[in-house]
């Protein structure tokens, strides 16, 4: 996250926000307040300020998510690593597939981080959506208590 007071950019990530972090640094007329690599609004939140994110097709953004862990990078590859997936990151062209339906699976969810585990199967909050929503969303853990379809999903985000 971004903060330069009435301008606020939620950075997630894999979606270009190194680009648009570095943009905003060098080209904004406002004075950065506060800076918070992939943070959250949680106190902090202010109703006159403009939030925004950057978002990715979904896809591209596992690959690039994958490709990450295959140069043995990321939170994502270090938690799957210490749960013993390691070996979800060989080859690119022989385990993708393998990598992506392992991380769709409910089972999964635990490995992940990030409370994803927390989220009812059923809802229908991929691993995406699911970073967009603790980002975006006020006090996002309780909310999640009470989300048991897809429809009650989408009237949290309304």
């Amino acid at each position: 996250m971004h903060d330069f007071g009435p301008l606020v950019y939620m950075d997630i990530q894999k979606t270009g926000s190194t680009f648009v972090s570095a943009f905003l640094k060098n080209s904004c007329l406002l004075e950065e307040i506060g800076e918070s690599k992939h943070g959250t609004i949680r106190a902090k939140y202010n109703p006159d300020n403009f939030y925004f994110m950057s978002i990715r097709e979904p896809v591209s953004c596992y690959i690039s998510l994958f490709r990450y862990g295959l140069d043995k990078r990321g939170g994502f590859f270090k938690s799957l690593k210490s749960a013993g997936y390691k070996d979800l990151y060989q080859d690119e062209s022989v385990s993708f597939n393998k990598w992506l339906e392992f991380i769709s699976s409910p089972e999964s969810a635990v490995i992940l981080g990030n409370n994803y585990e927390k989220v009812d199967p059923s809802v229908g909050l991929g691993l995406l959506s699911y970073r967009v929503f603790i980002l975006s969303v006020q006090q996002p853990f309780k909310k999640l208590d009470n989300i048991h379809s897809y429809d009650r999903l989408m009237r949290v985000y309304e």
